[in-house]
This record gives C-alpha cells, structure tokens and sequence, in this order.
C-alpha cells in the first residue's frame, strides 16, 4: 500500500509540475514576446520623440495589430491575463522573462549607441565634399 501511495504521490508532482495551461489560455512561451513588443509600444508612445507622430494613431489599434501578428486578439489576452492572475508564481516567472529580454535589448542598444559615438566624425570640410 505505501508503494502504491509514493508512486501515486509522485505522479501527482510530476503532474503538477509539468501543468499545462489550458487550451484558451496564451501559453507562456508565447505570452512572453508578446508582452514584450507590447511593451516596447508603451516605451514608444511614452517617448516624447515618438509620441506626437503615435498620438495620431489609435492605440487601440497598435494593440490590436501587435496581438494579431502574433495570433491573438484583445479577448485572448484578457483571458490570459485573468487566468494568470490566478496563478501569481506562473505570472511572476512570465514577467521576469519579459524584463530579462527587455533589458538584453536595451543593453544592445545601449551598446550600439555607445559603439556609434565612439566612431570619429566627419569634419566640416568632409561633409562639405
């Protein structure tokens, strides 16, 4: 009987610990680049060298065309996010993987910019010619 109750026992965890979200839910390998490029559209429109060209778009629409290139609509991800809600550990480890690829990218960025200050610029006469 305590074979039978440690082998149920451990596939009980196993079970729990490979839980899959259920079909209406954007799993979280997918959720990530989508949160991701949905925030980098915040970052954009709250840029004041961005805004005013974004302020004549509908954000609505921004939002909906990043949730459509990637196979989702509003719906979708206020479904996930409610149900990620319930599931706050599973919703932590989503957004620490949307800020870790975040700040990969603005590390590179950062990178790119200081790579590009460090090239030496052409002179007066040089922009002349």
């Amino acid at each position: 009987m305590r074979k039978h109750f440690a082998a149920l026992l451990l596939f009980m965890l196993l079970l729990g610990c490979t839980q899959q979200v259920p079909t209406y839910v954007i799993p979280p390998k997918k959720m990530v680049p989508l949160l991701v490029e949905i925030h980098l559209a915040d970052g954009l429109l709250g840029d004041t060298k961005y805004r005013a060209k974004i302020a004549q778009l509908d954000t609505t629409n921004l939002y909906d065309a990043i949730l459509q290139r990637h196979g989702y609509n509003r719906k979708d991800l206020d479904t996930s996010f409610y149900y990620y809600s319930t599931d706050i550990d599973r919703f932590d480890a989503i957004y620490n993987e949307v800020l870790e690829r975040l700040n990969e990218q603005e590390t590179f960025l950062r990178q790119e910019q200081m790579s590009a200050d460090s090239l030496p610029r052409p002179t007066r006469q040089q922009q002349a010619q």
